[in-house]
């Protein structure tokens, strides 16, 4: 049971990685989208 409990920690800790990486490219494209509508602007 302890080897099961290791293997289920290591896959939440795997979503909890992913999702983090998700969320930070979310927040850098939508940082990216201002500047080129600005820069298309000038």
């Amino acid at each position: 049971s302890d080897l099961n409990d290791y293997l289920c920690g290591r896959k939440q800790e795997r979503k909890n990685a992913a999702s983090q990486v998700q969320e930070t490219k979310q927040e850098t494209g939508q940082r990216a989208d201002p500047r080129q509508k600005r820069g298309r602007g000038i």
